[in-house]
């Protein structure tokens, strides 16, 4: 119950904005496109462009922003008629690619740049012991 009060409480501090993207001209599909777009751009600048630890915090802000704007793109399409099958479509794969690019590029970073895990204690951490045997055996492979 309280999950659904502040959904609606949410959307009506969002709707302002959803009317004035509307007469803008800005659709539903638009919106959609530029969460998945940014989520990209952020994933693949934390993970090339050598980023500073305190850059890894846009992750969750961006994640709260996000959601923001799926209700957006939700509540243009329910609102305006800009309902179709292609939405659909879009928002499902969006989601996951943005996902993807949040998540496994964040991922991918530890795993990339720990050159030594034996040496490095975060990596240690994270990862039980039979990750570095498969690492050792992956380093003979080669």
């Amino acid at each position: 119950m309280l999950i659904y009060l502040l959904k609606s409480r949410f959307q009506n501090l969002l709707r302002p904005l959803v009317v004035t993207l509307h007469t803008c001209g800005i659709t539903a599909n638009q919106v959609t496109l530029t969460a998945c777009a940014i989520s990209v751009v952020l994933g693949l600048s934390l993970y090339t462009l050598d980023a500073p630890r305190w850059g890894f915090f846009l992750i969750p802000l961006w994640f709260f922003i996000r959601m923001a704007f799926n209700a957006i793109d939700g509540m243009l399409a329910r609102e305006f008629h800009q309902q179709y099958t292609l939405g659909a479509y879009l928002i499902e794969l969006t989601d996951v690619l943005s996902d993807a690019a949040l998540y496994h590029l964040a991922c991918a970073i530890n795993w990339l740049r720990a050159t030594n895990p034996h040496d490095n204690k975060s990596f240690k951490q994270l990862f039980p012991k039979h990750l570095f045997r498969l690492h050792d055996i992956m380093a003979n492979l080669k």
